[in-house]
């Protein structure tokens, strides 16, 4: 495999990835608001951290392939996104204890404790984000990047060289990068299982 072809099957993996992504984000944060979840149930927060954190992922480093780069995203949206990659950053995915993150008079990532005189304890500060923020924004956002990945794959020499000149045959096949080579040889051979863990 030249190197071309290998920064383009690095491309395409991580394109794919991303796309797949933004596609189950995009559909998460439309069941969220189908299901009538709301702040009360005990579902909501990790479901909501969870769509946050998903969305996040292919703009963080992944060995092997690298990231998404910032300026794919939509100028008109850049705003939302780098919103939702510091709620994802300092609130859902990490907290450190150094460090606290405030929203007007809440403060998130700290260990509170309160006092009543027949009570007290501790708690953490959630951030509960409305559902119709995730159907109204969070969810074209998800659908535009999901479009922006796929027509980056589109695209993509390699994938419209093994889509059209390739077939592998039925069945299912790994594609990590450490065996990418196997799957993307183009020279005709055929696809040699032995190389896949």
């Amino acid at each position: 495999m030249t190197d071309t072809e290998f920064a383009e099957a690095k491309k395409f993996w991580l394109m794919f990835q991303a796309k797949e992504t933004f596609k189950a984000v995009h559909q998460g944060c439309l069941e969220l608001v189908r299901s009538g979840l709301g702040k009360e149930s005990p579902l909501y927060f990790p479901t909501i951290a969870g769509l946050i954190c998903l969305y996040g992922k292919p703009f963080k480093n992944n060995k092997g392939v690298g990231k998404l780069p910032r300026d794919m995203v939509p100028k008109e949206q850049l705003s939302l996104h780098d919103q939702l990659i510091v709620i994802r950053d300092q609130l859902y995915a990490h907290s450190d204890a150094s460090e606290t993150v405030i929203a007007g008079t809440l403060h998130f990532g700290e260990v509170r404790a309160y006092r009543w005189p027949d009570d007290g304890g501790y708690y953490l500060e959630h951030l509960h984000i409305a559902p119709e923020f995730f159907s109204k924004f969070m969810a074209e956002l998800a659908r535009h990047m999901a479009e922006k990945t796929l027509y980056d794959l589109s695209e993509n020499s390699l994938a419209r060289t093994k889509q059209n000149k390739r077939d592998y045959g039925l069945g299912d096949r790994r594609s990590a990068m450490d065996d990418i080579e196997t799957l993307f040889d183009l020279s005709g051979s055929v696809f040699d299982f032995s190389r896949v863990r």
